[in-house]
């Protein structure tokens, strides 16, 4: 389901059966019997310093090394607990993309975007990515950019709104080796 290679040296992988950490030489599994994971289906995973982020069905799991803390809707600010993508920004903000919107967890709060209080559509996130700007851009049939502000923008407002475009949902997002945000879609051009 999901992979971090952002440290060679330390890989995560995130399974239906639990996360997968190897070091280079070795796998340490962890799963709902062995760990404090809540379940076992892992659906998006970031190492972020030695912190490890990951999306379940059941909410967010920040596991530090030793401590195991799960946020979901009930005992934090989490917009839904069905987690579909997680990004760190470079000002160490963790963005959450989830069945029902993103919401971003910074210095210990959050802020949650969606359908309800911006232009977001109401369908799941598809992936999310973060560029060296601290913007979030989110793929949610269309491309739409949170800024640092919090105001969210389509792709469209973006290129301005006259340009014959439309991007297909499903839109896969990358950044390329220099902190640009790649867009990955079939694009029909109008007449």
């Amino acid at each position: 389901f999901s992979i971090d290679v952002s440290d060679p040296a330390d890989l995560w992988l995130g399974t239906r059966l639990g996360a997968s950490r190897f070091n280079g030489f070795t796998f340490t599994n962890y799963d709902s019997l062995n760990s404090g994971l809540p379940v076992n289906k892992i659906t998006a995973i970031v190492k972020n310093g030695s912190d490890i982020w990951m999306g379940t069905n059941v909410g967010l799991v920040k596991y530090d090394g030793t401590n195991w803390t799960i946020f979901n809707t009930i005992n934090s600010g989490l917009i839904n607990d069905t987690i579909t993508s997680i990004k760190v920004s470079a000002n160490g903000s963790v963005w959450v993309g989830t069945f029902r919107g993103v919401s971003v967890y910074q210095n210990s709060n959050w802020t949650s975007f969606s359908y309800q209080n911006s232009i977001l559509p109401s369908i799941p996130i598809y992936e999310i990515e973060t560029d060296v700007f601290n913007n979030c851009w989110i793929s949610a049939s269309g491309i739409f950019k949170i800024s640092p502000t919090g105001q969210v923008f389509s792709l469209a407002q973006l290129i301005q709104e006259d340009f014959p475009l439309q991007v297909l949902p499903r839109t896969g997002l990358g950044k390329d080796i220099s902190g640009k945000i790649a867009i990955n879609a079939p694009i029909k051009s109008g007449m």
